[in-house]
């Protein structure tokens, strides 16, 4: 028997959380969302700033926690809990080994802020879900040959996204938005 494709679930083999992650498919008639998605990168990319909160679960990996800072026009920072510490500001890269490690510095390319890797060339951009103020879209990013599955929940009012879940094999990312043009901002380490 053939389900249709709003019925269909697919696993990811990941631990914690419970229960098991699912990717929730878009029914076979369900609405394009390529334009949402465009909307909602044009918005992450005109942000003075916003932080995300991130957890990466894999299925043989304890779960990795860390907040991520984005300043436009070219500042990150990455906090890993109780782990590495990354600021880029400019050219320039600082980066420890622990919170309380001693920062080390190095010329790099600079980088666009804010960004993320939701944003480049995706594929297959359709509404999977509604819930009260929020649509949730499914699509697709192809990276070196391979599809990795990404879900985003978009505030219907705003256009920005809170939430966005990236499926890889036995891998889920997951990272909420917050602090919109009011993050803190990202300094050189003193």
């Amino acid at each position: 028997m053939l389900l249709p494709l709003s019925e269909l679930e697919l696993p990811v083999l990941v631990s914690p959380p419970e229960p098991e992650p699912r990717v929730q498919l878009p029914a076979a008639d369900a609405p394009p969302a390529a334009s949402r998605v465009a909307r909602a990168t044009r918005l992450l990319r005109s942000a003075q700033s916003v932080a995300t909160d991130v957890e990466i679960v894999s299925s043989d990996q304890p779960v990795i926690r860390a907040t991520t800072v984005m300043q436009a026009p070219d500042r990150l920072q990455i906090e890993v809990a109780g782990g590495p510490q990354i600021r880029v500001i400019g050219g320039t890269e600082y980066d420890r080994s622990s919170p309380t490690g001693e920062w080390t510095s190095r010329q790099r390319t600079p980088v666009r802020m804010p960004n993320a890797a939701w944003t480049h060339d995706p594929v297959a951009a359709y509404v999977a879900d509604h819930a009260p103020g929020l649509i949730e879209v499914t699509m697709g990013r192809r990276i070196k040959g391979r599809l990795l599955v990404y879900q985003l929940v978009i505030d219907r009012s705003t256009g920005r996204v809170t939430e966005s879940r990236a499926f890889a094999p036995a891998v889920l990312r997951l990272e909420r938005y917050r602090d919109w043009n009011s993050a803190p901002p990202i300094e050189p380490p003193s």
